[in-house]
């Protein structure tokens, strides 16, 4: 199994890149997390792939990270979800889809074009504790585990998890907290204002 190349960006397109490696040209089809963050000229990037044998051909699946490809592995183990569906849950950010299996919530899966109620449904009770498991929290789901790491929001989370508060206690602060808004705030100022939103 091919695991990672790595080699220069030679073509870029909405759902696939060209990696050049030693002469050689690899297409990988990937996430538009994956394509959106290239250009052709970018050297010596490592792109982690996944292989699969279909339709008498081989394919390469493309990540930026282990962990992302790991996730992709779950997802293609769902009956009703193929490497093409994958690749298409894995354009919306990690964390967002991690969150939506932990916290069961079908409305946000559904919204990923191709993704039906049944199937996202399947997806949640198949993937919960495989998911829990990789990342490495409880089937509860841990909000800590759901936010993209190093980010302020995860350590929002650990800092509420510390003083205390259970999984579901932190989901309830901080799912009302618009992702944008989030984004600009420190650890600190989330806390704040999930506290706030808790009294």
């Amino acid at each position: 199994m091919i695991s990672f190349l790595t080699g220069d960006i030679v073509d870029v397109k909405e759902q696939s890149v060209c990696v050049d490696v030693s002469g050689v040209g690899y297409h990988v089809t990937a996430p538009v997390s994956v394509t959106g963050s290239l250009k052709v000229g970018d050297k010596s990037v490592t792109i982690h792939t996944y292989l699969i044998f279909s339709d008498n051909r081989l394919e390469l699946y493309g990540f930026m990270s282990a962990e992302e490809r790991e996730v992709f592995s779950l997802l293609i183990t769902v009956s009703g979800i193929g490497p093409k569906a994958a690749v298409k849950m894995m354009s919306i950010p990690k964390g967002r889809l991690l969150e939506a299996i932990a916290g069961e919530d079908v409305a946000a899966l559904t919204t990923i074009p191709g993704i039906g109620p049944k199937t996202a449904k399947r997806a949640i009770l198949e993937l919960k504790d495989k998911i829990g498991a990789l990342f490495q929290f409880a089937p509860g789901a841990s909000m800590v585990a759901v936010f993209e790491r190093g980010s302020e929001a995860e350590a929002a989370a650990q800092a509420l998890s510390s003083l205390g508060y259970s999984p579901s206690e932190i989901r309830s602060m901080l799912k009302n907290i618009p992702k944008e808004e989030m984004e600009k705030l420190s650890a600190g100022q989330i806390v704040q204002l999930g506290l706030k939103r808790k009294e």
